[in-house]
């Protein structure tokens, strides 16, 4: 290898970029998602905004009974009337709940007409599962088993390996707790390569070995140290150079970029990998901008399924207690705004129509024809 003066990386996007390499080369792997961790993600202003918004959307839409059979029409309305009495746009938050912890828990409350008449969330940190006993609540030390016919249970995208149901929050972990430690990782950054870190690049598709002797080559040429080779996939070009970081040089407004770099990547992740960077009004790229409507769409749509999923256990057991078969029915979640404006659009043809029929009218009352306003008629 033909020996290459070393370059002194000075400020700009390439400290920027070999910084992020080695946030990522000690980030830790084994972190475990819990119940207090997720109560403090949600409190996290990045992932609040979105899931308030994602609460506000769901929230506002209306829990509409349907059927595929005509001649079902007049019960749903009667099916409908009983549910109406339950306040589901309350619930629907503690429900989408089983999106970040796993799982939700109400229990069913029915007045003596066998109706339903509300469901009272029970706090996930109540709420057990293990495999010998299964579901249970555990309260005041006493276990208190999860009966379907009294319970309503939401796992969120349940299987043999997630039993308690998946956090949308796991894949984002690491990237939330990089986030907050970035003052750590610089301490560790010293502790683990010392004050200079020598970087080249490689081409992705070199062999690990051929990527091995690369580096002990410039560690040999340089008299040791701590020696790091960049993939050149990862966007940053270091040419045919060898460069040198000094920790001392790092800018602390690297932090924010970094910060901001992180919540791009959580924002990211949970509106599934859609989301404008720069909002194109000179804030600068490292703004998380605004949200895809496409994907914030994408969002709420899977958000409305998972509720009205979970909702058919209840039409169910209305089912059994009223006599007919509850899967000739199901549950929508409609936007009560484009209900308003279809009627909107129906007014505006009944004015629209009997603006016509007023002026056929006049035309009639004026003997008017239609080919004297086409300009039709004999040209003389």
């Amino acid at each position: 290898m033909v020996k290459i003066e070393p370059v002194k990386v000075g400020k700009g996007q390439l400290m920027e970029q070999l910084t992020k390499v080695l946030f990522n080369e000690i980030s830790e792997t084994n972190l475990k998602l819990d119940i207090s961790t997720t109560d403090e993600m949600l409190r996290d202003v990045d992932i609040s905004k979105l899931v308030n918004k994602i609460n506000r959307t769901v929230g506002a839409r209306e829990l509409v009974l349907w059927s595929d059979k005509p001649e079902l029409l007049g019960k749903t309305k009667e099916i409908q009337a009983r549910f109406n009495i339950v306040k589901f746009n309350r619930v629907f938050k503690l429900m989408l709940n089983a999106r970040y912890y796993g799982y939700s828990l109400f229990e069913k409350v029915y007045n003596d007409e066998y109706c339903l008449t509300s469901l009272v969330h029970i706090p996930q940190k109540f709420v057990v599962y293990d495999n010998k006993d299964g579901w249970y609540i555990n309260a005041s030390n006493k276990k208190i088993p999860i009966d379907r016919d009294k319970y309503l249970l939401c796992i969120h995208e349940r299987d043999v390996a997630n039993k308690q149901g998946k956090s949308v929050f796991v894949d984002i972990l690491q990237a939330y707790t990089d986030k907050k430690m970035y003052s750590g990782f610089m301490r560790n950054l010293a502790k683990k390569y010392g004050e200079v870190i020598i970087f080249f690049a490689y081409d992705s598709s070199e062999n690990e070995e051929d990527i091995k002797k690369k580096a002990e080559e410039v560690k040999k040429m340089q008299g040791g140290g701590t020696v790091i080779g960049v993939p050149t996939s990862m966007g940053v070009s270091l040419s045919d150079s060898i460069y040198l970081l000094d920790l001392k040089d790092i800018d602390p407004s690297i932090y924010t970029k970094l910060h901001d770099w992180e919540s791009e990547k959580i924002m990211q992740n949970l509106l599934g990998g859609t989301l404008t960077i720069n909002n194109g009004q000179g804030r600068g790229s490292y703004g998380l901008g605004e949200i895809h409507q496409e994907a914030f769409e994408e969002v709420v749509n899977d958000c409305c399924n998972f509720i009205t999923d979970k909702l058919q256990e209840l039409l169910y057991y209305d089912g059994l207690f009223f006599g007919y078969d509850h899967k000739d029915f199901y549950f929508k979640l409609e936007k009560v705004k484009n209900r308003d404006e279809e009627m909107a659009y129906l007014h505006k043809q009944e004015e629209l129509k009997a603006l016509k029929i007023t002026n056929i009218k006049a035309m009639q009352e004026s003997n008017i024809k239609d080919t004297d306003l086409n300009g039709g008629g004999d040209v003389g």
